[in-house]
């Protein structure tokens, strides 16, 4: 469906939801409909990473392998914590929290009491 403004620069076409196919599942793809937050910890400096994507075997192996800039040095890296959402915006949000202040104690206090 087009759209006209008064501006032929402006045109450009709008999709609905029913007029665009979903992405096929099958061969070996896992459903893109959850989505998880993740926390990661470097078994080299002992820091920690937080991050949230909707398959974590495949960001989990990326992060490990080197692709990510943000741990690319800090390798080997292992699986602390994870949740699982059903929207991105809800995982962005717990992202969130775990990356701000209160956050982050919470983590540290959890990960001391575990040591101890």
């Amino acid at each position: 469906m087009a759209v006209r403004f008064r501006s032929p620069a402006q045109k450009f076409e709008l999709k609905f939801l029913s007029e665009v196919r979903p992405r096929p599942v099958g061969r070996g793809r896992p459903a893109l409909n959850m989505f998880y937050i993740y926390i990661l910890k470097s078994l080299k400096d002992g820091k920690t990473y937080v991050g949230y994507t909707n398959d974590l075997g495949r960001r989990l192996s990326e992060h490990n392998s080197g692709k990510n800039i943000a741990t690319k040095n800090r390798t080997p890296l292992e699986l602390l914590f994870s949740e699982k959402f059903e929207t991105s915006k809800e995982a962005r949000k717990r992202e969130l929290y775990w990356k701000n202040g209160g956050g982050r104690r919470k983590l540290k206090k959890l990960f001391e009491e575990n040591k101890t």
